[in-house]
């Protein structure tokens, strides 16, 4: 394990300040200048360029987070095997934004956003793998939480900050190129890191393709870990068919729509915020981690499933603020529930980059199974089915031990005899 370990307080301000360098440089460019760069270099095809842009963009931060674990893991520089691809990743990031804002051609853009998914997915990498090295399990809730609501307070900064910047879409790439940079050098001079303790001997023998992914019949609760988060963010996964269901459900006009939107994003960003704040606090307080996980995957699933047969919109968006409670605490507590189950604390960075696959992959799948399912049985069918999942979801964690476990190790916590809530 890194024996450096920096104070929590001052680990948590490093953290907060690095992610939220991150998304303020990968979020408005998502919601908003990709889009604004694809209409000025390519305005008879802006929505195949922009399919193609975020779903290659995509395919590459799910296998650099992994990838970019692994390295961090086996990096054995003083400045600290985290702090090295903190600055690092920040500083190519940044370069590869600041190199979207000067493309004139559609696969510059392809290439510069998938640079800047991947470097920066080298820092994401190494600031979750931090926790897992120096916090307490007994206090992974709370920095999870505060983390956790960190996405959201990025993006409105984010957008609001390309929004206040005029005109110059240049100015904005600059911009948010270099606020990624300048937050990791503020960040990895309060973080305590040091280099990676794995011998050169054993670096050589343990980095292959095979044993990337841990064995699930070796490690139980990491895999049902997986299993678990996999299914519940299909959820989360149809919220691009949001807006649509709102149309065809409701029947909005295009101006009554915007005005919707608005209020569910809104309400739906301020009520996840604080709630992940609160479960992860509560967590740590109750030392339980399965209760919160597990009713948080049910409150998401069934909330979705009620929404597919709701024609009244004050009970979709009361059913919005109930998924958005349950999403707050189970990112929150489920990242504590993470960390707590890895099977070696020196591959910490890589196992959750794998950890992190689920999350990308439904991504991937609800917009390709969706339309089969609509066309099966509406939205009915398909918020019940991806909701069912959800709930599945919830179900798996029965099979991870409680943090009462935690004492034993990672691997014992894998291979010992399951314990239920």
């Amino acid at each position: 394990m890194n024996p450096a370990v920096t104070p929590f307080k001052r680990l948590v301000t490093a953290l907060m300040i690095s992610n939220t360098g991150i998304y303020i440089a990968l979020i408005p460019p998502m919601a908003l200048l990709i889009t604004l760069k694809l209409q000025a270099i390519a305005p008879q095809n802006v929505a195949g360029a922009m399919a193609t842009v975020l779903s290659i963009g995509a395919i590459v931060a799910m296998i650099a987070n992994p990838v970019a674990g692994a390295i961090s893991d086996r990096t054995r520089l003083k400045f600290g095997r985290r702090r090295t691809w903190i600055l690092i990743g920040s500083i190519l990031g940044g370069a590869s934004v600041l190199g979207i804002g000067f493309s004139n051609q559609v696969w510059q853009v392809v290439l510069t956003w998938s640079c800047a998914q991947m470097f920066f997915n080298f820092v994401l990498s190494a600031n979750n793998a931090l926790v897992a090295d120096q916090v307490e399990v007994t206090r992974r809730g709370s920095i999870s939480g505060i983390l956790g609501s960190i996405t959201s307070v990025a993006a409105i900064i984010g957008i609001t900050l390309a929004n206040a910047l005029g005109q110059s879409q240049v100015l904005k790439w600059v911009v948010l190129a270099i606020i990624p940079v300048v937050f990791a050098i503020i960040a990895v001079s309060l973080i305590r890191d040091s280099g990676s303790t794995v011998s050169r001997e054993s670096k050589k023998e343990k980095f292959s393709f095979s044993k990337i992914i841990p064995s699930p019949r070796k490690y139980p609760a990491f895999a049902y870990t997986w299993l678990a988060r996999f299914l519940v963010l299909f959820v989360g996964a149809t919220g691009s068919f949001g807006t649509l269901f709102l149309s065809q459900r409701f029947h909005f006009s295009a101006a009554e729509l915007g005005g919707k939107v608005a209020l569910l994003t809104a309400i739906g960003t301020i009520i996840t915020f604080l709630f992940s704040i609160i479960g992860g606090f509560l967590s740590d307080y109750l030392k339980r981690q399965k209760p919160f996980v597990i009713g948080a995957g049910i409150l998401i699933g069934l909330a979705l499933i009620l929404q597919g047969f709701t024609s009244n919109f004050t009970i979709y968006l009361i059913l919005a603020v109930i998924s958005a409670i349950g999403s707050g605490i189970f990112y929150a507590v489920d990242m504590a529930l993470l960390t707590r189950v890895l099977p070696n604390p020196e591959d910490a960075a890589k196992d959750l980059g794998i950890l992190n696959i689920a999350n990308a992959l439904p991504q991937t799948i609800v917009p390709a199974i969706m339309p089969f399912l609509l066309g099966l049985g509406g939205y009915e069918l398909a918020f019940s089915v991806i909701g069912i999942l959800s709930i599945l979801g919830a179900i798996a964690v029965l099979k991870v031990p409680e943090m009462s476990s935690e004492k034993k190790g990672s691997s014992d916590l894998n291979d010992q005899t399951l314990e239920f809530i």
